[in-house]
């Protein structure tokens, strides 16, 4: 029996809500893996789920600011102009104000 018929036989009585922390693959030389990346935000999205993107399991923390607004990017890209998502604001590290810190984050945040 495949996961997929057992699947098909299950009835929820509501809808499933939440976030589920999306996970940033990367190719063998290290590089992101964008297409599989944005396949599991779209399956994530089908699942009924609110993505959540730059979080520590998308290896924020190793992230440059560059990729950063690459994995935002490919996000709208992968879930469309008007598909909601979550993304977090990461400035561990970095040594200026911190409420002027986080507040560049949100901008660049909600330019996507």
């Amino acid at each position: 029996m495949k996961i997929d018929s057992i699947a098909q036989r299950q009835h929820l009585s509501r809808k499933v809500q939440g976030i589920a922390a999306g996970l940033l693959p990367f190719e063998v030389d290290g590089r992101i893996a964008v297409e599989a990346f944005q396949n599991h935000l779209r399956a994530t999205h089908d699942a009924g789920l609110t993505n959540a993107v730059n979080m520590d399991t998308g290896y924020v923390n190793y992230l440059s600011d560059s990729e950063k607004q690459d994995v935002l990017r490919w996000t709208r890209e992968a879930l469309g102009k008007d598909v909601p998502f979550v993304a977090g604001a990461y400035i561990e590290g970095q040594t200026d104000d911190v409420v002027d810190l986080y507040r560049k984050q949100m901008d660049a945040i909600v330019t996507h």
